[in-house]
């Protein structure tokens, strides 16, 4: 173990991981794009902040958001995640 690594500050280590999981769970292609983002969350059900991925394949994007910061989402988080029912799709 490296511990004298400089922390991951724009949390990009943390962002490749969580996108390959993605990846891997939903079975996205190497034509998908991936887009992790933290946000805050106005809704009072929630904490402070969420994380929000978006799956984009082709005219279809998927959402999926996972209610902690990204730095504490694990692999069992992506495979218990629900892609949201609403699809946004851009017209040809």
């Amino acid at each position: 173990m490296d511990y004298f690594k400089k922390k991951d500050k724009d949390n990009s280590e943390n962002i490749k991981a969580i996108k390959n999981w993605t990846s891997d769970v939903y079975d996205v292609p190497e034509t998908g794009i991936l887009i992790v983002k933290e946000i805050q969350c106005p809704d009072e059900n929630c904490p402070d902040v969420e994380t929000v991925i978006l799956i984009n394949v082709g005219y279809a994007t998927n959402l999926i958001k996972i209610k902690k910061p990204l730095i504490y989402i694990r692999k069992a988080d992506i495979e218990n995640s629900k892609i949201s029912e609403t699809t946004i799709s851009k017209s040809k």
